[in-house]
Formats: C-alpha cells, structure tokens, sequence
C-alpha cells in the first residue's frame, strides 16, 4: 500500500486531514487485485475506540481511469459526506478497480465493488491507527450496489471487523431485465434516455471479466464502435442513442449524428452547450 497526504483545497469540508491511498484488494475472479481511494478524516480528538467509519462507494462516473473520483474531486460536493465528517465519522471512498489502477474498470461487478469498499477501511486503519473497527457500508447508484455486496460479504471477508449496518441509496438492481430486450429496435422512449451508456460500461466489463465469451461475435458494427469508445468519456458523455442520435467521442473530439444520417457536426470535446447533451 501507498499514500499521500491531499493538500487542502483537495479536502471535503469537515476533514482535517486527507489521504490518496494505493491498496491491495480482490478482484471479481477472486485473484489479487489493486485499487484506489481517499481517506479523511474529521477535526478533533478520536473518541475511545477510534473514529466510527464511514465506507462510500460512489455511482457511476464511467470506466475509464480519468473518471476516478481521486481525479476529478467530485466527492468534496458530496453533502452526504460533509454531513458525516461533521458528525465524527472518518470517511474512506474507494475509486473501484480499475478506476486509477490497472486494468479496465470492471463496472457492476459486484464482487470486485465489494471488497474494495471493505478493503479501503482496512487500508484506512493501516494508514491511521485512530479508526475504529467500526464501519458502516454506504453507497448510491452503482456504489448502493457496491454498499450492499460489501455488506453481505464483510463477516467472511473481513472478520476482524465490526459491520453495523448498511445503507444502499438507489441502488442498480434488475439490470438483467433491461439487458434482455435490448436490441436494435428498442424504441427511443423518454424513460431509456441515457441507458446506452450504462449497458455499454456493463458490455466493456463484461468483455473485461469474461473473454472467454467472446463478446465481439454477438455485436454490430454500431455496437463494437460503441464498446471501443467505452473508456473516453466520463458520466453519460457516452450517450450515443440520447434522443435517437449517435454521440461518439475520440480523444479530443465528439461528433453528434441524427439517427437519419444528413449531417454531422463535430467539436472539441466537451461539446458546448446547447447540443442536447447533458
């Protein structure tokens, strides 16, 4: 394991101190893997036991290393996170593997999400002696997934410490539902605006974990275009079939297509306003 302290601009309002962490963890396939993260840890003297602990596994920012929270510092916007700091509780925020590490994200696998969200307080604790054993397991979107493996998991993967409760916010749920009818001929309705990108982050993991499946063989040439620009955008910049258009990105550029293919425009990315995305 390896850290570094965050210099203050970089802290969450509440923590009086902050660390980037480097940490061992276990991947999907149970083999060893790597991952990063960020500790802080709140103003004033640690209670008897330690500081409580507070494991946040955070929703989707994409899979590609740029869109790890330890890079883009969303997470000092994060109220629910103030909220704790203020309260004393120590908070520990994985990035997931993959994200920052080597390897390509492997997004919604619940296994590898879990032991990372249990092995960042472990790696916390290393770090800083003053946390407690105590900890609770909270996320939103894919992190309420991530919060939910990490709960059922801790007893047997981390015995040594004391779980007490779990809070999963919105959590990905069903997801398989969604993958079965979709196809080339699902309609654009409101309600699937922005799906695309998030089935394309589960496909470029899916192709990730899996390769023995051979995911290539079961796309389009849209569909392998779409997997190949998994990794360059952040969010939902990868919103390819938002309102019936193709959005694709390179490094650098996007272009936006209408599903009737008359023109196409092209910017440098990210697009200005006003071009439907968001």
């Amino acid at each position: 394991m390896s850290s570094s302290a965050l210099p203050s601009g970089d802290l969450i309002d509440g923590a009086a101190e902050g660390y980037l962490v480097t940490y061992n963890t276990t991947g999907q396939d149970g083999g060893p893997a790597v991952s990063t993260g960020q500790v802080f840890v709140p103003d004033g003297t640690a209670p008897a036991g330690g500081w409580p602990v507070v494991s946040w596994s955070h929703g989707t920012t994409g899979i590609g290393d740029q869109c790890a929270p330890s890079v883009t510092g969303s997470l000092t916007t994060t109220q629910l996170l103030l909220d704790y700091l203020r309260r004393g509780y120590a908070v520990v925020a994985t990035d997931y593997i993959g994200l920052g590490s080597p390897g390509l994200h492997q997004y919604l696998a619940g296994r590898a999400e879990g032991h990372a969200a249990i092995d960042i307080v472990r790696a916390g604790r290393n770090l800083r002696p003053d946390l407690s054993t105590s900890w609770v397991s909270v996320g939103h979107s894919q992190g309420g997934q991530a919060a939910l493996f990490a709960g059922h998991m801790a007893a047997e993967y981390a015995p040594e410490l004391d779980l007490r409760g779990t809070l999963s916010y919105a959590p990905e749920s069903n997801v398989e539902n969604l993958l079965a009818v979709a196809g080339p001929y699902v309609p654009a309705l409101d309600v699937l605006q922005g799906a695309s990108t998030y089935l394309v982050y589960i496909l470029a993991g899916l192709n990730s974990a899996r390769p023995d499946l051979g995911l290539a063989g079961y796309l389009t040439e849209f569909g392998a275009r779409a997997l190949a620009s998994a990794e360059l955008g952040c969010g939902d910049d990868l919103a390819m079939l938002r309102g019936g258009r193709w959005v694709s990105c390179s490094p650098g550029r996007c272009s936006i297509r209408p599903s009737s293919p008359h023109s196409r425009t092209t910017w440098p990315c990210p697009p200005p306003a006003g071009t439907g995305r968001s």
